[in-house]
């Protein structure tokens, strides 16, 4: 995880431990962990209590823009993804959900490819929040059902995007959550005859260097 993050939580006052260099790395710690110390283990992504708290995000989205055609989602893991789409899809049938995966951790895609779960042996991408080599069995089961697509965008794009919400909505998002707007710029997501079409930013926590580097790079 960034710098940032980790002072974050303990600004929290939470102990942090790193452990592996990857979130699977340490999701497997936390579990050995939390049964050598008796603690409760809070899953990240593949949880049902996760799943439905995150369906909360499609609810708000069809209160807001009721009209919506389209949502575009990042996909880690997939417990966000699973949550929007059995909520949207339970309201509105006919909507379109679409999950973005960095090119370099697409393991969703890889494992929807592959009929079965997938592990990759690497996710490296700057994108931490959606570098998981391995998606839920869970979300990967609801996914493979109900998601209608799923978009991978490269390195490069996520920064564009970055940089192309900084200056044009002023917003900050770190690499998992500008993946949504990065399909979209890209034009990768088959959008005709769609003219409502909702991103979802699932963060903001980036790196200020990372971000001044960025910003730096793509100012003309």
């Amino acid at each position: 995880a960034p710098k940032n993050k980790i002072e974050k939580i303990k600004e929290n006052k939470a102990e942090v431990i790193i452990k592996g260099k990857t979130y699977d790395d340490a999701c497997s710690y936390a579990h050995s962990l939390s049964k050598k110390m008796g603690y409760t283990y809070i899953p990240s992504f593949d949880d049902l209590d996760i799943i439905a708290g995150n369906g909360s995000i499609g609810l708000e989205i069809l209160e807001e823009v009721p009209q919506s055609q389209m949502i575009i989602c990042p996909i880690g893991g997939g417990g966000g993804i699973s949550g929007v789409v059995l909520a949207t899809k339970q309201i509105k049938p006919n909507i379109k959900i679409v999950g973005v995966e960095a090119e370099r951790s697409a393991s969703m895609l890889e494992s929807i490819k592959s009929g079965k779960i997938v592990e990759l042996s690497s996710a490296d991408t700057f994108a931490d929040g959606i570098a998981v080599r391995k998606p839920g069995e869970t979300n990967f089961e609801i996914v493979k059902k109900y998601v209608d697509d799923i978009i991978t965008v490269s390195e490069e794009e996520m920064k564009s995007a970055i940089f192309t919400l900084a200056k044009e909505a002023k917003t900050v998002a770190e690499g998992a959550g500008a993946s949504s707007v990065a399909a979209l710029l890209s034009k990768k997501v088959p959008i005709k005859a769609i003219s409502n079409i909702v991103c979802i930013i699932t963060g903001g926590n980036i790196d200020i260097t990372l971000f001044k580097s960025i910003l730096k790079n793509f100012i003309r």
